[in-house]
């Protein structure tokens, strides 16, 4: 089954405002691939904030499968020293 990331077009991405305007564009950093265009009017802060958020996915994407596959090694572990103990108390009731 595919996640449902699979597919995605790769980073790194970057977000540059647009100039003589309140867009923002976010492409992939050579440029060549523009995949989002904000657009307000308002000119706050939080437009460019979030147009470099939406850039930062495809890092945040490969952390958050990082530490999924640490959570999961660590999760092993703590049932594996579970055990153990388990088995190190039986015997001391023998």
């Amino acid at each position: 089954m595919k996640s449902k990331y699979e597919g995605h077009t790769p980073g790194p991405w970057e977000a540059s405002p647009i100039e003589g305007s309140f867009r923002h564009r976010v492409s992939t950093t050579n440029g060549q691939i523009p995949l989002v265009e904000s657009y307000t009017g308002w000119g706050h802060d939080s437009d460019h904030a979030n147009a470099r958020l939406i850039a930062d996915a495809p890092t945040l994407l490969e952390e958050n499968k990082r530490l999924g596959a640490r959570v999961e090694l660590l999760q092993k572990a703590v049932k594996a020293a579970q055990r153990g103990w388990k088995k190190a108390l039986e015997n001391t009731h023998e």
